[in-house]
């Protein structure tokens, strides 16, 4: 081949990178560079390649071995049949400890001569020698280090999936075996449905990872595609302790041959399968940790009482159809006496609530689900804990009324100890006539939430937060924002976020009042306020009159003078006008480290010069806007905001112009264009 047939060899003119110095490495890079120009001058094929190897050399000393391998590659273009470019290319790689990719280039090079090159069957034999001498540190280290330390750093608690291999099972047999002793082992299993592409596959191959660790498995994640029974799949493996002849269980037949091994168990299905409780226990009854998917109906009719199962710590059930009776639930809580968390949807009665923590002395998290009212905001709990720790929490959701002895008797049961409650739903009932004789104090309870409709439940959270000298979030709906409610929350000195719905009708006509109180508590108290946090939604439109302009409630004008809060949401139900602008002004002169800020008006409309005083806030890092029309000019001034990382943007339109200024000068920038409809009045 000649030099002028190859057509990128001009490339080679360019100043190769470096890395790294090493000695006059660069200088005899620099010179070669240069030389090589001369070389494609005269088309001076033998000097070129001496020079490119050369370079090529010098290049891998200075850690730029992508070049110096582009170079070797061209030194083969150029004589393919030399041993020179498969010696140089092979040459990097061994620098760069790569022995397989070193030994497969001297290899070409001896396939592509009619004479064996020594140099290359001398560098092989080399290359080999360093492949085989491997240090691994698993197997010097002692066990216990390794099961304990290496070994769960590694795994992170990955699931490992049932095709897929895990390189860590295949470095050595030293490794297998210490990976397969960890305690927490998981695997995913996700059928596939008859009628996918794959259908062919066989599943021995296909879940091959699963069928020849199966004595291992301690923790099974399920997912369960189609009512093709996956039975067939396991039944090629060999679980520990694996029952057989055992009767058939129908949708458990899947994990029945696993048996006494299983410690976790998290199935979920695409269609309706339904699961008896105590066919489950007997097929596992060393579970700890059992998830129970939305489609997954469980069958507690049989429970017999007499069964106990102390493992089980953690028993979620997600399909809100399973409604657990009294007598179930009460029978559940004796066959778990060990129940740390408990996630179920309960039917008629609230009795379980009261006998609870006297069956389980360690129970920490109580949630009943049901069809819950939809909150304005998720509930104020973290939702992902480890099954070790879990902080003590009553949630209660559900359109079933719940009996408000109970709730009391509950939360009594939990004083000591109880850090979240959430309730949305209804009482039945009123509040036990003997509360004042039975003093009660919940020191660690320090989030609280209510969205209840009744008037008269305002005495249950006046109950709650009176007694929680350390509460530190609040949320509250419909009737907990009742001026009773506010005006006890004046005392809580340690709260520092608070969110708040409005109700559109309110059950009291001084409620503005019981705001505007609450929050000029909080500006009274200047630098020493807790409050750093705020949302508040569904806030109505200003109060006008045919002959007056639109003003603002005085308690939002508060709200602006609190030189604590670092993070604010507001979503209003009017458009963000010359009415809204006060509220804005004060805002940018007192809350001066703000640092988030979201104002929603959805399918309302921002008018210009609303957004302009927010440049005044220096430390703002994140904001948010989401209204039908916005004012690009507002819009484009974030692009100044000094500290601003984060912008969101939901509207009916903003340009394309505008939305590459954004993105070009903002760290993360998110612009959704949906369509928000004028409500009709």
């Amino acid at each position: 081949m000649t030099v002028s047939a190859l057509s990128d060899l001009q490339d080679l003119l360019q100043p190769p990178p470096i890395a790294a110095s090493y000695r006059d490495a660069a200088t005899v890079i620099s010179r070669a560079t240069s030389r090589i120009q001369q070389c494609l001058d005269t088309n001076d094929m033998d000097q070129l390649v001496s020079l490119l190897e050369d370079r090529a050399r010098q290049l891998a000393l200075v850690a730029s071995f992508d070049t110096a391998l582009r170079d070797a590659a061209v030194i083969q273009s150029l004589d393919p049949s030399s041993a020179i470019g498969y010696q140089c290319a092979g040459d990097v790689y061994i620098q760069q400890g790569r022995q397989l990719a070193a030994i497969n280039e001297y290899t070409k090079g001896l396939e592509n001569m009619a004479v064996p090159d020594p140099q290359l069957e001398r560098s092989i034999r080399v290359a080999k020698e360093h492949l085989s001498k491997k240090m691994d540190p698993v197997s010097l280290l002692p066990e216990e280090v390794v099961a304990t330390n290496i070994i769960p750093r590694l795994m992170r608690d990955e699931r490992l999936h049932s095709s897929k291999p895990c390189p860590y099972l295949y470095v050595s047999r030293i490794w297998r075996e210490r990976v397969l002793q960890y305690d927490c082992l998981s695997f995913w299993l996700s059928t596939r449905s008859p009628h996918d592409a794959d259908k062919d596959v066989a599943d021995q191959v296909q879940h091959a990872e699963l069928i020849r660790f199966a004595p291992f498995i301690k923790k099974l994640y399920m997912k369960l595609e189609s009512n093709h029974d996956p039975c067939h799949i396991l039944e090629q493996a060999t679980f520990r302790n694996k029952q057989r002849n055992a009767r058939d269980f129908g949708p458990l037949s899947i994990i029945q041959v696993i048996g006494h091994g299983l410690t976790h168990l998290d199935m979920d299905t695409r269609y309706e399968m339904e699961i008896n409780l105590e066919d489950l226990m007997g097929t596992c009854p060393n579970l700890v940790s059992s998830r129970l998917g939305s489609e997954v109906l469980l069958n507690t009719a049989s429970l017999v009482n007499n069964h106990v199962y102390p493992k089980m710590i953690h028993f979620e059930i997600r399909n809100q159809r399973t409604t657990l009776s009294q007598e179930n639930l009460e029978a559940m809580f004796k066959a778990f006496p060990s129940l740390i968390k408990l996630r179920a949807t309960h039917g008629k009665g609230t009795r379980s609530l009261s006998l609870i923590h006297r069956y389980c002395p360690r129970i920490q998290w109580i949630e009943y689900n049901g069809a819950p009212y939809a909150p304005a905001e998720p509930p104020p709990y973290p939702s992902d804990h480890h099954d070790n720790d879990h902080p003590n929490a009553i949630i209660l959701r559900s359109n079933v009324k719940f009996h408000m002895d109970d709730v009391v008797s509950g939360v009594r049961s939990h004083a000591d100890t109880l850090e979240f409650f959430d309730f949305v739903g209804r009482f039945d009932g009123g509040m036990p006539s003997n509360m004042d004789h039975t003093p009660v104090h919940f020191p660690r309870l320090i989030q609280f939430g209510l969205y209840s409709r009744r008037r008269y439940d305002v005495r249950f959270s006046c109950w709650m937060l009176s007694n929680s000298p350390n509460l530190e979030f609040a949320r509250l709906r419909a009737s907990g924002v009742l001026s009773e409610t506010l005006d006890c929350l004046r005392s809580s000195r340690h709260l520092k976020r608070l969110q708040i719905a409005l109700s559109p009708r309110p059950a009291q006509d001084d409620y503005h009042q019981a705001l505007e109180r609450f929050f000029q508590h909080h500006v009274k108290l200047g630098k020493t306020s807790s409050l750093e946090t705020l949302s508040l939604y569904s806030i109505p439109p200003p109060s006008s009159n045919d002959d007056t302009v639109p003003v603002l409630a005085s308690w939002l004008l508060s709200v602006a003078h609190l030189s604590r809060l670092k993070s604010l949401t507001l979503h209003v139900e009017f458009d963000m006008d010359a009415s809204f602008l006060p509220f804005m002004n004060a805002l940018s002169q007192h809350c001066h480290i703000l640092e988030f800020i979201d104002l929603c008006c959805f399918e309302y409309s921002v008018e210009e010069g609303s957004l302009s005083p927010l440049q005044r806030l220096r430390n703002l890092k994140h904001v948010g806007i989401h209204a039908r029309t916005l004012p690009e000019e507002d819009i484009l001034h974030f692009q100044n905001f000094p500290a601003l990382k984060q912008l969101y943007v939901s509207t009916n339109m903003l340009s394309q112009n505008t939305q590459d200024t954004l993105l070009a000068s903002i760290e993360k920038v998110v612009i959704k264009c949906t369509t928000y409809t004028t409500t009709a009045v």
